[in-house]
Formats: C-alpha cells, structure tokens, sequence
C-alpha cells in the first residue's frame, strides 16, 4: 500500500477500511505493506512475506513493473491489481498481469457515472440558458487514452438529455497543475459553456476553481468535490473499497477470474456523489429513472458474476 495523507477519498483509506471489513465480514485475516515506490526495489518484508498469503491485493495507480517479477515467483499466491494505470511505461506491468494464470487486473468502467454526470450537467445547463441560446457544456480530460471511457459517458448523457446540446472537448495533458486546466476551462467558457466536467487530477481544481468565479457549474472527477464550493453540481466517484471487497469475495467463493475483470455501476464502484441541493426534485426524478432504464445496458459491458 502506498503512503499517502488521510482523508475520506485517499486511495490507502478505501484499501484500508475495506480490509477491515473484511475481516469481520469474511473472518480472513489481513496484513498491510508500505511501499515507498521512490527507492528502488522492494522492501525486504514484501519480498519474503508476499509468498505466504493466499491473496493480494495491489493498489494499481501505486505499482509498477518491478510487481510482476513478485507475481511471478508466487505461483500458488493470488495477486489482484486493482485500478491499474495504462499509461504506465514500461507497459509490461498493464500487459503482463493479464497473462499470468494468478493474477486479474481490475478496471474500472467509469463512463456510467460520466454519463449521468453530463445527463444532470445538459438540464441544469438548459435552466441557465434562454430557448434561442444553444445549451453548451464542456469536459476537460488530462488524456484522450486514459479517459476516453469517461469522456464517451459525459458526451452521451449531456446529449441523450438535450438532444442537439453542444459537448466541447479538450485534453490537458497534465494532471498535476491547476492552472493548466483552469486555462483550458476559461476558454471554453468564452465559448459558451455553462457547466465545466474536470477529470484530470489534481490539474482539475484549476477547472472546478475557474466554474466558480465564471459563474458556471463545475463537475468533479473520482471524489466528492463539493467542497470547492457552490459552483459544484455534482461529482463521479470510483469506490475502490467495493472492488476490494468483491475481489475478496469472489477468491472465497471461487469466482475470482483470471486475467482482467471489469467493474463498474452494477456492483456500486463508480456512480456520483454530491448534487448540488439547487437540483429540483423533477430533474433528480429523472436521473434516477434513466439510470434505471439504462442500467442493463450498462452491465452488459462488465464481467458478469459467475
């Protein structure tokens, strides 16, 4: 497990708290590892250790190449990758996991949520506007590869909500500045957008910070960014703890499957959080019946329970 602050929606707490329900839940018992991925290597205690545990469970965004190696040598050991980066270079880390037979990589099918994001962001979008404006919302992705399922959702609800509604699209290219994003957002702004979706990391407080003092809704990415302020209409999540615990489950019960596993609105781990209280009951009416309607579809495109 990497080292990183507390907080509610720090990856190392999800890993964390779903550990330790599952401990009461399942009665395994359960063991965490620090890693410090800035020095080479691996601790002494992972390395000697790993072999001994019927599962283990890798926090994806904080493991790289030098894992597969340790997946390897520990042929009876089953190793889950959960929510790994595909960017990641070398890629053998990405490629690699889903051919070892003791290993699955989890994936997180985040367009569902985007999609009810962009749904909620077109009505609230067509409130701002008058009849003869055209209702223009935007998204600002760090990377066309790694967000492409995201940004597909939000373009598909926003204009499943109000057909003809214009999606502007940009990539930041960064996750790390804010004032990257918040150039970008200024921009599409100027251009007539009325709510601002941000799925770029830490570069999209720039965004969600630039929504607010424009005067236009702000969408959040992964976390509940309502803390930002007023502007935030509502976020999309990724609930790491639910893919922890399915992992567990399913290894107990057997059904744990080899190579990549896909999960997303259908076991609850990805969805949204935090809409703004303005949203009127007729509009939060129908974003839970379309996704309702849709939800079978949605399934369809994750691994079935087996």
């Amino acid at each position: 497990m990497p080292r990183s602050p507390p907080g509610s929606d720090d990856p190392s707490a999800q890993y964390l708290a779903a550990l330790s329900r599952a401990r009461t839940t399942y009665g395994v018992r359960t063991q965490t590892f620090p890693i410090d991925l800035s020095k080479p290597g691996l601790p002494e205690q992972v390395r000697t250790s790993v072999g001994d545990f019927d599962l283990v469970l890798l926090g994806g965004q904080f493991v790289d190449a030098r894992f597969v190696r340790e997946i390897a040598r520990h042929p009876h050991t089953r190793f889950v990758v959960m929510d790994p980066d595909p960017e990641d270079e070398p890629a053998s880390l990405y490629s690699a996991v889903s051919r070892l037979p003791n290993a699955t990589d989890v994936f997180f099918v985040e367009g569902p949520g985007a999609y009810l994001a962009g749904y909620l962001s077109a009505l609230m979008a067509k409130r701002r506007v008058s009849r003869k404006r055209p209702v223009v919302v935007s998204v600002i992705a760090g990377n066309r590869q790694v967000n492409s399922n995201q940004v597909a959702g939000f373009v598909l609800g926003a204009t499943a909500a109000v057909p003809g509604a214009t999606v502007l699209e940009d990539y930041s290219h960064d996750f790390a500045h804010p004032a990257v994003c918040a150039a970008i957002a200024n921009r599409q702004i100027d251009h007539g957008s009325t709510a601002v979706f941000a799925d770029a990391g830490a570069c999209s407080v720039g965004a969600l910070t630039t929504a607010g003092v424009r005067g236009v809704w702000g969408v959040g990415a992964d976390e509940d960014m309502s803390y930002l302020g007023p502007q935030i209409l509502v976020s999309t999540v990724k609930r790491l703890n639910r893919a922890v615990d399915y992992a567990i489950r399913s290894y107990l019960g057997g059904t744990l499957p080899q190579g990549h596993l896909d999960i997303g609105i259908e076991r609850e781990a990805v969805g949204i959080v935090g809409i703004n209280p303005v949203v009127p009951a007729s509009i939060r009416a129908k974003l839970v019946g379309v996704r309702q309607q849709r939800m079978k579809r949605w399934t369809s495109f994750a691994t079935p329970v087996r």
